[in-house]
């Protein structure tokens, strides 16, 4: 509104600084600027006159132009406007039909005889974009209890913006896609549909498991998005989550080292003097740590000893399989494995691996005097360039991921939830 007034007082003053000898001049329509007044769906077209002294009524008719047709593309108030008399019409509104097509619609003055063009005779905008793009905020997670599923509104380019109307969005179960049934293994809670208003940048619908234990052939749901034609699809239009089961509900959120187990005493009590370099190991630090978020099926480590030099950076994770361990003590652990997307699998300061993905496995256990759960790390898929180089020397590393899920071979520490 504040746009249009400044704009009705700047075409009046362009009209009230011709000079004296101009006013006696013929009388003058111009639209008040060169694009209309536009909001969500509308446009409005606006004209002033000047040297109208008339109380008679004046009709002015208007042509359309543009890229856009009308009555398919968009429909209009009226085909012309009318100064004077009793019924003016100052004002002509555009309504879109479609939104979002780029398409342009323009109004040229047809000025009857007797009539000049003021400053602008035609006046020409876009059609208006969609409401907004909807997009899932990522298109992995993991599920292990519940989990928000959140939709975002952006443009075209995937920023953020606030919706320019109102509408009803659905995530839908993509069955085909799809191994895990929804009421069997999963549900939504409450609804799986969304109603967005004028502002809303994003909204959430959550998702439950129903199972405490997860079967590898029903551990999929991939969700799709639904919408109305003031909408459109975003940039990230399928969600695929991959049920874990509730025992890991723990796992999300931020754990830090409290014990490592294979420290360079324990490896050189296998080895003897088989490896060198032992003193190139990880070493316990207790301000390494690392933290899992499930809703973007991500991990980003912190580690300041020479785990740093394997797990190198923030990793999408993707669920592998489960993997029974042989610990050489005559004992075995079920590890869950992860695969990583972005580690150095040469665990070297110098030399990066080309391969960034490795299989690191995980099992939930129990503190045995606080009964504090605590996460069991194992880093079972590596080719060390730095400790034990004889590993790789002496071609003792397994030929397929994970390359070092063998007691001697795997590196093992335990973490506390922060």
């Amino acid at each position: 509104m504040k746009r249009t007034i400044a704009a009705i007082f700047s075409a009046a003053a362009m009209l009230a600084a011709c000079s004296q000898e101009d006013l006696s001049q013929s009388p003058q329509v111009s639209f008040i600027s060169a694009e209309p007044e536009i909001s969500s769906e509308t446009a409005k077209f606006r004209i002033i006159t000047r040297n109208d002294g008339s109380d008679k009524a004046v009709t002015i008719p208007v042509t359309f132009g543009g890229t856009a047709e009308k009555g398919t593309d968009y429909t209009a108030s009226a085909d012309a406007f009318i100064i004077g008399g009793e019924s003016p019409v100052d004002s002509i509104v555009i309504t879109a039909l479609k939104l979002g097509t780029d398409k342009t619609v323009s109004l040229t003055l047809d000025l009857p005889a007797g009539f000049e063009a003021g400053w602008f005779k035609t006046s020409e905008y876009t059609l208006q974009d969609k409401y907004g793009y909807l997009s899932f905020r990522n298109g992995k997670a993991l599920l292990a209890d519940t989990l928000d599923i959140n939709i975002q509104v952006t443009d075209r380019e995937g920023s953020i913006k606030s919706s320019a109307g109102d509408g009803t969005v659905n995530v839908r179960v993509d069955t085909e896609k799809s191994t895990a049934v929804e009421g069997t293994h999963f549900s939504f809670v409450e609804t799986s549909e969304i109603g967005l208003v004028t502002g809303d940048s994003q909204k959430s619908i959550r998702i439950a498991a129903l199972e405490e234990n997860v079967q590898e052939g029903n551990d999929k749901i991939v969700l799709n998005i639904t919408h109305g034609e003031k909408f459109d699809l975003g940039q990230v239009q399928e969600l695929e989550i991959t049920l874990l089961g509730r025992s890991w509900k723990a796992l999300d959120g931020k754990w830090q080292m409290d014990t490592l187990i294979t420290d360079s005493l324990y490896m050189e009590n296998i080895w003897k003097d088989t490896c060198s370099a032992l003193d190139s190991l990880p070493v316990f630090n207790e301000s390494d740590a690392i933290t899992f978020n499930l809703a973007s099926s991500s991990a980003s480590p912190s580690f300041r000893s020479a785990f740093g030099d394997y797990f190198i950076g923030s990793s999408n994770i993707t669920k592998g399989e489960l993997l029974d361990l042989d610990l050489g003590n005559g004992e075995t652990a079920s590890v869950q494995t992860f695969m990583f997307s972005n580690t150095n699998r040469y665990f070297s300061p110098d030399e990066e691996s080309e391969d960034k993905e490795s299989l690191v496995g995980f099992r939930m256990i129990a503190d045995s005097e606080t009964q504090e759960e605590m996460l069991d790390m194992y880093v079972i898929d590596y080719t060390s360039k730095t400790f034990m180089p004889e590993l790789d020397s002496l071609g003792l590393y397994a030929a397929e991921k994970p390359v070092a899920a063998a007691p001697g071979f795997f590196l093992n520490a335990v973490f506390k939830k922060q």
